[in-house]
């Protein structure tokens, strides 16, 4: 007797999107906190802060994720913030604003809203689950997904529950 065994999984055509790959490690986070550049830890001054700016070595944070932050209730003007943004593009792999207790996990949302979500295009996904997603990533990857895929599950490849399922082919409408 000779028995075939068909893996029904493999031939659905379903492809699995696990976020966990997108989790930024440990050594890629680097935060940026104004505080020290205040005087007395509260006030900027246009001409030190610029000066300490200046004096800054940027390279540090070459090809890191970079947030910046004030990690006391100090009034910083906005222009200060976009000045540091400006001295840290051309090193960092990102540069965002945010507060402590936020900063990995808005390195992690950024790394999944720039995934090409175009190799999606009109097949079946399942949105992995994983211990230690959390709901905003989630929420992050189906907003952008719905905008390609045909069908979108959440759980495992063999066990899932439909999310979404389009209903026309925005493609061949006219």
């Amino acid at each position: 007797m000779n028995e075939t065994t068909i893996n029904k999984l493999e031939t659905s055509g379903i492809i699995t999107l696990d976020l966990l790959s997108c989790k930024p490690n440990d050594d890629e986070v680097i935060s940026f906190d104004i505080v020290p550049y205040l005087q007395d830890e509260y006030l900027l001054q246009e001409k030190p802060f610029r000066t300490a700016m200046t004096a800054t070595d940027w390279s540090q944070f070459k090809n890191k994720a970079v947030v910046i932050y004030c990690s006391n209730d100090a009034l910083v003007p906005h222009w200060a913030y976009i000045l540091i943004c400006s001295l840290l593009a051309p090193h960092a792999s990102v540069v965002i604003y945010g507060s402590t207790q936020n900063h990995y996990h808005l390195v992690w949302q950024h790394k999944i809203r720039e995934i090409d979500y175009s190799i999606y295009l009109d097949k079946k996904v399942v949105l992995r689950t994983g211990m230690g997603v959390l709901p905003e990533m989630y929420v992050t990857a189906a907003n952008n997904l719905m905008n390609y895929v045909q069908t979108l599950m959440y759980g495992e490849a063999g066990s899932s529950v439909m999310i979404y399922k389009r209903k026309n082919n925005p493609k061949n409408e006219k």
